[in-house]
């Protein structure tokens, strides 16, 4: 009989840790020094918001762009605005002649994201050692996600396509204004 209550009780205590906290949703109007903040409260799980980012450098690595907030991108007041393959594949068809890393240059961006603290380690000769730093990072998977003069209509059809997928999800064009 003890060792039934022993086993229930232990049971129970289990499904307690094992249940998790589901995120709440994206807030809105966060400022980089917002994502910073509130991504290293939460690490090493991502905080979902609405970011306004102004971009003042940007590189290519690979077959990834990073939009980076600030001239220096160790610099600890950066958010890195990383740019997926598939994002770019995208980006390229939708704006030809348009190169990401260029065309977000000096501009105030809003991302629809989820901002996330990632180490970065220090590497030498390849190995990589003790020394690391961190960064925050918002990836970008679609178009979407940064609202732009261009890419502004992208962000609306995209979130139109998941207001008619869910009923529970419910969002309003933004009304068009006379010129």
């Amino acid at each position: 009989m003890k060792a039934a209550l022993c086993y229930s009780l232990l049971l129970v205590t289990l499904t307690g840790c094992a249940l998790q906290e589901v995120p709440g949703p994206a807030k809105q109007g966060l400022t980089a020094w917002d994502a910073i903040v509130l991504s290293e409260q939460s690490a090493p799980q991502p905080v979902p918001g609405l970011f306004s980012l102004q971009i003042r450098n940007a590189a290519k690595l690979g077959s990834t762009v990073y939009l980076n907030t600030e001239f220096d991108y160790r610099d600890r007041r950066n958010i890195s605005v990383v740019l997926t393959p598939k994002m770019l594949e995208e980006f390229a068809a939708l704006y030809p002649g348009q190169q990401a890393e260029t065309y977000f240059l000096g501009r105030n961006i809003v991302v629809n994201g989820a901002a996330s603290r990632q180490t970065i380690w220090f590497m030498t000769e390849g190995e990589k050692t003790e020394k690391y730093y961190f960064q925050t990072h918002i990836p970008v998977w679609y178009t979407g996600q940064i609202l732009s003069p261009l890419t502004a209509d992208s962000y609306w059809k995209q979130n139109k396509k998941m207001s008619e997928q869910s009923p529970s999800f419910k969002i309003t064009e933004p009304q068009k204004t006379a010129s």
